[in-house]
């Protein structure tokens, strides 16, 4: 199929084309439609890529490694240092991503499907054609041309679907060997949106195999994406070679550069700042026998100013600063072919909520702080996968108090994930062991809800249950949004509302030492403009209904470079009664 030759190619869909020779004479359009996809003969594959994104005056160049098996599955994973640890899989026509920052996996779907792939000239949607052409389109010969010295025939495409991204399309058909040269993809109106060339072909046992070629999105100015393959390795070569790297160790990180200054707080003084240099350091090394995997992260922290005012006594002093070394993960996964075993300090997400989280209870978050390390847990999990649509879980985590030596406030939970096409549910249940704060032990219950149907639409909630304390409605944390994208997906709205029961997992707990919320009704509603693939500004209001308190945020992120962000943040918390002054943080943060 001729998108996929290419754009599939990106995303690990990797074909293994049998090109046959074109017959004499003028062919039937559907003919050449159905030799178009049946070039595709799929097998397993893995190999190296590089894209070169050029896009308003800057070059970008990421690299990854890809393996596929067939149309409908594949996997990716960048390795170029400022994306290193992002993985892509694609399994049955959905696209899920893991980011190494949060260490959760998301389903890209509905409006997400429009965005841009790592900044390339490629959209996520361009990635999940799984029918063939000769089913969504009506194919006519238009004619013949000349494409870089070759005789080429030339077809139309019209949808028979008004689902069809791309309703016109026009491909350039090699009439010897049946190559792919070129294609252009229309709008309705019919303004061509996209263009692709292939650029170079290699012969790999006997078979064409398109390994460069190059994307223009041309509602981007002067912009083009560059794919090109080697190291490609069929399936016999990858099976000898898989022990010789399986024991290489990887090591990438992040490193934030930050400046606070906080001014006007009422009761406070005038002005106010701090400086801290924050480095996340994460490695992972394969076992020889490529079925198990070691874990580790720690954090590095210098701090100085209103950092140091409000770091823990852990911390060692310097000539002008403070500073700590802290462990942050440190695990091992064994890796059988429908289950995994984890073990040490981890991090265990649950929920899909993307603001509050009240199912994420092992890892509380707060919208003040969206680019927060989550927090991981000493235990482990033992998780099945009886088909790809479903995930069982299994995990034991060890008593919040690390002194706590005959068991008491351990948990032992499961879980089960379930994914159709366009929604995904969880469902939770864990037990809390009987300690000091609750003689019977604490159950809670929880279920999240994912859909994607144009509008992304999400439920968590979560139900604490203390027998001791007498539980009922308190003990509920519910959260409901809503996400859409307007203006090619350059406006991005998203709005989230919680109820936070008074002993539930999101509300403030001094004596546990649970910094939740105060209150029960809360709403978060932001904007992100994007300016360009560089810059782009968020406004965001977080308030709450009982004391008529606001918290308006606004953060501008700017690429200076390829691994270098600029972010640029205003804070000003106020209610009735009190301002309490404007915080505002810049900083660099730095891939490697």
């Amino acid at each position: 199929m001729y998108r996929k030759i290419f754009l599939a190619v990106l995303i690990a869909v990797i074909a293994i084309p049998v090109f046959a020779q074109a017959p004499a004479g003028t062919p039937n359009a559907a003919e050449l439609l159905r030799r178009t996809d049946n070039n595709e003969v799929y097998s397993t594959i893995q190999y190296e890529g590089e894209l070169i994104i050029e896009h308003g005056g800057r070059r970008f160049v990421k690299t990854f490694n890809a393996w596929a098996r067939g149309n409908t599955h594949s996997f990716m994973e960048f390795t170029n240092r400022e994306d290193r640890g992002t993985r892509y899989l694609r399994r049955d026509g959905r696209l899920f991503v893991y980011s190494p920052d949060t260490e959760e996996v998301m389903l890209i779907s509905g409006h997400m499907l429009r965005e841009s792939m790592m900044g390339s000239d490629m959209s996520y949607e361009d990635t999940l054609d799984n029918e063939t052409l000769g089913s969504r389109y009506d194919p006519v010969i238009s004619g013949s041309e000349v494409v870089n010295g070759r005789d080429a025939w030339v077809l139309e495409l019209t949808a028979k679907r008004r689902t069809e991204s791309y309703p016109t399309r026009k491909l350039w058909i090699d009439k010897e060997n049946n190559d792919l040269l070129r294609y252009e993809l229309f709008a309705l109106s019919g303004v061509k949106l996209k263009d692709y060339n292939l650029k170079r072909v290699e012969i790999f046992n006997g078979r064409r195999f398109p390994v460069e070629g190059e994307m223009r999105d041309l509602m981007r100015r002067d912009s083009r994406t560059i794919f090109s393959m080697k190291n490609v390795w069929l399936l016999i070569i990858f099976l000898l070679i898989a022990i010789n790297v399986s024991a290489q160790m990887t090591v990438s990180g992040i490193l934030d550069s930050t400046i606070s200054m906080t001014a006007g707080a009422a009761g406070s003084s005038d002005f106010t700042c701090g400086f801290e240099e924050f480095a996340n350091i994460r490695f992972h090394s394969r076992l020889r026998d490529n079925r198990g995997t070691v874990y580790g992260a720690v954090n590095l922290i210098a701090a100085a100013g209103d950092y140091a005012v409000r770091a823990a006594s852990s911390y060692t002093e310097g000539e002008n600063y403070i500073a700590a070394i802290e462990l942050e993960r440190l695990y091992f996964r064994l890796s059988g072919e429908h289950t995994n075993f984890d073990a040490g300090l981890f991090r265990l997400p649950f929920g899909f909520g993307q603001v509050f989280g009240p199912s994420d209870y092992l890892n509380p978050r707060n919208p003040l702080k969206p680019d927060a390390r989550p927090r991981g847990i000493l235990g482990n999990a033992l998780t099945w996968f009886p088909n790809d649509d479903v995930k069982l879980l299994i995990f034991y985590s060890a008593p919040r108090n690390p002194f706590s030596n005959e068991g008491k406030g351990a948990i032992l939970g499961l879980s089960m994930d379930r994914h159709w096409e366009k929604t995904s549910i969880q469902t939770l249940y864990s037990f809390e062991m009987p300690d000091t704060f609750s003689e019977y032990g604490i159950h809670r219950a929880g279920l999240s809800l994912k859909a994607d149907i144009e509008i992304g639409f999400v439920i968590d909630t979560l139900y604490t249950y203390n027998h001791e304390a007498g539980t009922e409605i308190d003990g509920l944390s519910f959260s409901a949004g809503l996400d859409y994208s307007f203006l090619d997906g350059n406006l991005i709205v998203l709005t989230e509302y919680l109820y936070n029961g008074e002993t539930s997992s999101t509300a403030f707990c001094l004596e546990k030492n649970i910094l939740g919320f105060p209150n029960r009704h809360y709403i978060y509603t932001g904007l992100t403009w994007r300016f360009n693939d560089f810059t782009n500004l968020s406004a965001a209001l977080v308030t709450s209904f009982e004391d008529s308190s606001y918290t308006p945020i606004i953060t501008l992120n700017h690429d200076l470079f390829q691994g270098a962000v600029l972010t640029v943040s205003v804070q000003a918390p106020f209610d009735n009664n009190s301002f309490y002054g404007i915080l505002s943080n810049v900083r660099i943060r730095l891939r490697f």
